[in-house]
């Protein structure tokens, strides 16, 4: 029965490999072999490992462009054919097999399958442009560079599975998968999970990676947009526009200056920001007719394809594609998102080890930019972060959101630590939990976490609060405590929905004192154990 099923299955492969010749697409005999197949939706890097190419041109040392002599391999389960573009893009390192100049290299640019000319070899013409340490004659093979780790990695995205598992037939090591290149242009989708289970050792544990920030440095935020006006059904009147960049694990950078101001006009059209290290996308934001500077909204609920081209590069938050623009000629915004006081977008991402499945959106944030100046009776937001869409929606999900901070408290500021949730940030606020520490004064360390456990689900969801907060006197280390003392589910008015993402804050208010220099410098999402 395995032997007529194995002679089918070669019989099936057979049968594509000599459809696609006839078409003149020649087929390499690597893409003849049987992979195994991938479990349970999971991709094997193993199977993504042996195929091979060849060159139908030659290459000089420098920049360069290689056409190949096919522009499908055989990839992943049950020897799929995929177009060399897709699977190789602008991450996936190609080693060139040459002898005493033997390289791998990254590509520049892929192409994708495109008709050549009526004279070429195949109907199809592909190749990828690179830089090259070597010059390379006509012929010389081209294979992976990595295992087949980033092919596995792509190729997942692609086919919506998102979980790639390192399996005892790979070649891939700890040091492939933390070195891998991870660029914004090339793509970085944030719920991949690496499954690594080669040589896991006498407990057959499997270590896990997930993408995260590699550096602290942020995005700058964007140069003010160019807006300009067409037609819609916009209230006829005058408007400002700004934008902020997204990086590929939802952060957003803080917004640009305002545009130029738009004279009576009933839509929006605005120019996508540069390109810049990091940045997945962007959002548009505008004011209300005839509003000032400085109060743009989000300019629809969420956006959409209505306004822009969606950028594909991250999937937690929607946001148009760099270097689309975006129109906007739908009635004027209500309730939705204020630019962010706090950025969060990073320049530089990679696989991170952790010994469980990580959570597919970040959870370590810090440093936050410092706020200079909390007035008296007044509150500022010193750290934020999104949850995606129904994570929290489940009764008894909780977690903490641990911080450590750093401000000087005036001689009688009251300091309130808030936790505050909204479905568009800057819009229709609940607090979740508040904490009042005793007056300190001077330069003090603040450190604690709230704990939240969802109490109702939906469209009204609520939490119980619950954790504690401590303050110290950084010179005497004197230490003052403090808890949430509701017994009640919060928030009290302004529940958020559940299903939807979620904007969380974490806000200090100051009391009958100025508090200063005020810098959460790093803030954790802990969810509780087993839920």
């Amino acid at each position: 029965m395995k032997r007529r099923s194995l002679v089918s299955a070669l019989a099936i492969i057979t049968l594509l490999a000599g459809a696609l010749m006839a078409h003149g697409q020649q087929i390499s005999q690597s893409t003849l072999t049987l992979y195994p197949s991938n479990q349970a939706g999971a991709a094997l890097t193993s199977s993504y490992a042996s195929w091979r190419v060849q060159s139908l041109t030659a290459v000089s040392a420098g920049s360069g462009s290689i056409t190949l002599n096919t522009c499908f391999v055989g990839v992943g389960s049950n020897n799929r054919f995929a177009p060399f573009s897709s699977i190789f893009n602008l991450n996936t390192p190609l080693t060139i097999i040459d002898g005493a100049n033997t390289e791998t290299v990254t590509p520049t640019a892929t192409q994708s399958p495109t008709p050549a000319a009526p004279s070429a070899v195949n109907p199809l013409q592909c190749g990828f442009t690179a830089t090259f340490a070597n010059s390379h004659s006509v012929g010389v093979t081209i294979a992976s560079g990595d295992y087949g780790f980033m092919e596995a990695v792509n190729d997942s995205v692609a086919l919506g599975s998102d979980y790639v598992i390192v399996d005892n037939y790979s070649g891939v090591v700890t040091s492939t998968i933390t070195g891998a290149t991870t660029t914004a242009a090339g793509g970085i989708i944030p719920n991949v999970i690496v499954e690594y289970r080669r040589a896991a050792g006498a407990t057959n544990q499997p270590l896990y990676f997930g993408l995260r920030p590699t550096t602290l440095t942020l995005i700058s935020a964007p140069s003010a947009p160019t807006v300009t006006g067409t037609s819609g059904s916009l209230t006829s009147g005058t408007y400002y526009g700004k934008v902020a960049y997204v990086d590929c694990l939802g952060g957003v950078s803080l917004a640009s200056s305002d545009s130029t101001q738009v004279a009576t006009t009933t839509g929006l059209i605005f120019t996508s920001p540069a390109a810049t290290a990091g940045a997945c996308g962007y959002l548009p934001y505008m004011t209300a007719n005839g509003g000032s500077t400085g109060t743009e909204i989000l300019a629809a609920a969420s956006v959409t394809s209505s306004i822009c081209t969606l950028t594909t590069l991250e999937t937690v938050l929607p946001a148009c594609a760099i270097g689309s623009s975006a129109t906007v000629t739908a009635a004027n915004p209500s309730s939705t998102a204020k630019p962010v006081a706090e950025g969060t977008a990073h320049t530089t991402f990679g696989f991170q080890p952790f010994s469980t499945p990580p959570l597919n959106f970040q959870t370590t944030y810090g440093p936050f930019g410092t706020v200079s100046t909390i007035s008296s009776s007044s509150n500022s937001d010193l750290a934020q972060f999104y949850i995606p869409a129904g994570y929290f929606n489940y009764l008894g999900k909780g977690a903490n959101i641990c911080f450590t901070a750093a401000s000087t408290n005036g001689a009688t500021a009251v300091p309130t630590w808030n936790l505050n949730v909204t479905n568009q940030y800057g819009q229709t606020i609940g607090t979740v939990s508040s904490v009042t520490l005793a007056t300190q004064t001077g330069a003090v360390t603040t450190t604690g976490c709230f704990k939240i456990v969802v109490a109702a689900t939906g469209s009204s969801g609520t939490f119980w609060p619950g954790g504690s907060i401590v303050e110290a006197i950084n010179s005497s280390s004197a230490a003052v405590a403090g808890v949430p003392v509701t017994t009640a589910v919060q928030p009290a008015s302004n529940a958020p929905s559940l299903a939807s993402g979620l904007w969380f804050s974490v806000n200090l208010a100051a009391g009958t004192a100025n508090i200063t220099s005020a810098t959460v410098n790093q803030l954790t999402i802990e969810p509780i154990t087993n839920n």
